[in-house]
C-alpha cells in the first residue's frame, strides 16, 4: 500500500507528460484546419492559373475551375 501512496504523491516527470498532452492537442487541432486551408488555397490558385491562361494568347487547355 505504501508503494501506491509513493507512486500517487511522485510528482517526477509530470511537467513532460504535460507538454506531451498540449502537444497531442494542439496536433489534433491544427491537422484538420491544415488539410481544409491547403484545399482552399489549392482552388484559389487553379482559379488564378486559369485566369492567366484566358488572358494570354496562348493556346489553353485547362477547364475552369469551380
Amino acid at each position: 500500500m505504501s508503494f501506491i501512496r509513493r507512486l500517487y504523491r511522485d510528482e517526477t516527470g509530470a511537467t513532460s507528460l504535460e507538454y506531451a498532452l498540449i502537444l497531442a492537442l494542439a496536433a489534433v487541432i491544427s491537422i484538420p484546419s491544415f488539410e481544409a486551408l491547403g484545399s482552399n488555397v489549392s482552388l484559389v490558385m487553379n482559379k488564378v492559373a486559369y485566369a492567366e491562361c484566358q488572358a494570354s494568347d496562348v493556346l489553353c487547355i485547362m477547364t475552369e475551375p469551380n
